[in-house]
């Protein structure tokens, strides 16, 4: 499936040079909302079959507005920090084996990590909220998104990689 995802220079760096992405844990501090969240998404993806063995997962784009719909500068923009984007983004755009992606709307995944945030190790998540989550449509509105977890990138996978010009996204 074709899929998008940022990464900073030195990531995209770590795959052109080692021809893999992987994501350490060590990059995030346990007890963080989001490493708990991360980890919450990772023990789902595992219930579904992908394994990141010991990795964070590697995030990405499946729609952005549209079914199989690129993100766009306003993707960038909203989701990107003004240092992120002046320390240097790049667009990967890749495809990867279908069943290596394990899809999630865009949407619920913000409310389960706001859980996260509000209630760190403490965080529940009922099944209403994880079928929401996982339950993915082809006909999303234009302000809704799909975004997919992956256990790593390979650069066999790649098909383009292209640097974001800040001043088109500020």
């Amino acid at each position: 499936m074709k899929l998008w995802t940022y990464q900073s220079l030195n990531a995209v760096e770590q795959l052109e040079q080692s021809g893999e992405l992987l994501t350490p844990w060590s990059y995030y501090p346990p007890k963080d909302s989001f490493a708990l969240a991360y980890r919450w998404i990772g023990q789902n993806m595992i219930d579904k079959g992908v394994n990141c063995k010991g990795y964070a997962p590697i995030w990405a784009w499946h729609s952005c507005g549209a079914y199989k719909a690129p993100p766009t500068n306003d993707t960038a923009s909203n989701l990107l920090s003004i240092l992120q984007l002046e320390a240097g983004i790049k667009l990967i755009t890749f495809e990867c084996p279908d069943e290596l992606a394990v899809l999630s709307n865009y949407g619920p995944w913000n409310e389960i990590l706001d859980c996260f945030i509000d209630h760190g190790e403490q965080a529940t998540i009922d099944s209403i909220q994880e079928g929401q989550l996982f339950k993915i449509r082809t006909n999303i509105e234009d302000y809704e998104s799909i975004q997919a977890c992956l256990p790593y990138l390979l650069i066999d996978w790649v098909t383009d990689i292209k640097k974001l010009d800040a001043s088109e996204i500020l």
